[in-house]
């Protein structure tokens, strides 16, 4: 049965119903049509909210909120003010305040969607790792380091190392003549894409490793702390962007 057959049998149950020298009734803010002992709710009429918009960039989302926040009290009958929340590094919701229903609208999420964004994958291939370095993290003096370590191991050279743990000396053999020893950093910090382009890549420390065979290990070191930054970077650009609504009073930014 479809919504509309469901409508014309219900207004056609309330008149039957008021025909037959019903009384309405309201208890406790709820309207019921009553008639001999038995009674039915009359259910008001509802406007549905409206779809979530989804965008892929915060510029978007803050677009958005500036051109409908006027609006939205009207057509979701709530209050004006819109709440904003950073729910992870690369995700914001928009709701707004819940209606006389306890409803609560979802208006907009934004999820960005990387090119090449940094996977969180631990092991890598000696060249596989030179790319990964180039395309998935901002250079810095991390990356420097990296890549220079790695320029100077190819796979005609032979890799071996001593690591106890906290430490690795990785000797790299050049053909037969020359070998050299060196000290890799354990830790480096380092600043992969992992959140909205608008906002600053939070740097974060890496535990670096070397197999044998040149593979290479880059592996998060910081415990997660990066999420608590980003999601504060992207607070900080909402804040700033949607300053005269905020000082209105029109918006709520969260984490």
């Amino acid at each position: 049965m479809n919504e509309v057959s469901i409508i014309k049998d219900a207004m056609q149950k309330t008149e039957e119903l008021v025909k037959a020298s019903s009384e309405i009734r309201e208890i406790n803010g709820h309207h019921y049509l009553i008639n001999n002992g038995d009674y039915d709710e009359i259910m008001p009429t509802v406007a549905p909210l409206p779809n979530c918009y989804n965008f892929s960039s915060l510029d978007g989302l803050v677009k958005m909120i500036r051109k409908e926040h006027k609006d939205i009290s009207d057509a979701c009958c709530v209050s004006d003010v819109l709440y904003v929340n950073v729910t992870s590094p690369t995700s914001v919701d928009v709701t707004t305040a819940v209606d006389g229903y306890n409803r609560r609208a979802f208006l907009y999420h934004s999820s960005y969607e990387f090119p090449r964004k940094w996977t969180g994958a631990n092991w890598f291939e000696h060249e596989e790792a030179m790319i990964v370095l180039r395309s998935q993290f901002i250079q810095n003096e991390g990356t420097d380091y990296l890549l220079d370590f790695l320029s100077r191991v190819s796979d005609e050279n032979s890799v071996s190392s001593d690591d106890n743990g906290m430490t690795q000396t990785v000797q790299v053999k050049k053909g037969i003549a020359l070998a050299a020893r060196e000290q890799v950093r354990p830790i480096v910090n380092l600043r992969p894409y992992r959140t909205f382009l608008e906002v600053e890549q939070p740097e974060s420390a890496f535990l670096i490793r070397i197999r044998e065979g040149i593979q290479v290990g880059i592996i998060e070191a910081d415990g997660g702390m990066w999420k608590i930054e980003a999601r504060r970077n992207i607070a900080a650009y909402l804040e700033k962007e949607l300053k005269e609504l905020i000082e209105s009073g029109n918006v709520v930014v969260s984490l």
